[in-house]
């Protein structure tokens, strides 16, 4: 009964294995969220505290009062958080509240202070890191997102 736990244990280990790989070669071919300004990678979202809610917002300016835990709570519930540095140009912001509105679903927010990057989106499971402001890469991460969400 030992040796048998013990192929059972193993097969299953292998499935696992097998299944990661294909993930990972599958995100890789498809150039998941890719541009040159921008790059996407598998994501873990922070957990959301209890008693935090959906967004209230689907844009925050710099100086606003941004509530994390309900972006942290979006996020557990299929949201598209979008975060940018408070930083960038006054256009770049407009494109961006421009674009939050663009779709149900959708934050926008200026980064903590930890962010270097200029723009981070992040989903339940995927990340997208851009070195600029690129609202097309943006929309094409939220609709792959949304597409393999399914209906």
């Amino acid at each position: 009964m030992n040796g048998r736990r013990h192929r059972r244990l193993a097969a299953l280990a292998a499935l696992v294995a097998g299944g990661l790989m294909a993930g990972v070669i599958a995100l890789v071919l498809r150039g998941e969220g890719s541009t040159e300004a921008c790059h996407g990678q598998a994501h873990v979202p922070p957990l959301a505290a209890p008693g935090s809610r959906h967004p209230a917002q689907s844009f925050y300016t710099p100086g606003e009062e941004v509530p994390r835990q309900d972006l942290a709570h979006g996020v557990g519930h299929g949201y598209v958080i979008v975060t940018y540095l408070p930083g960038i140009s006054q256009a770049e912001q407009d494109a961006l509240a421009d674009w939050a509105v663009s779709a149900d679903f959708v934050v926008v927010a200026p980064a903590e202070k930890r962010q270097t990057e200029t723009v981070r989106a992040a989903t339940a499971k995927r990340r997208l890191i851009c070195s600029e402001t690129d609202v097309e890469a943006l929309t094409d991460f939220r609709d792959r997102w949304f597409e393999s969400a399914g209906p």
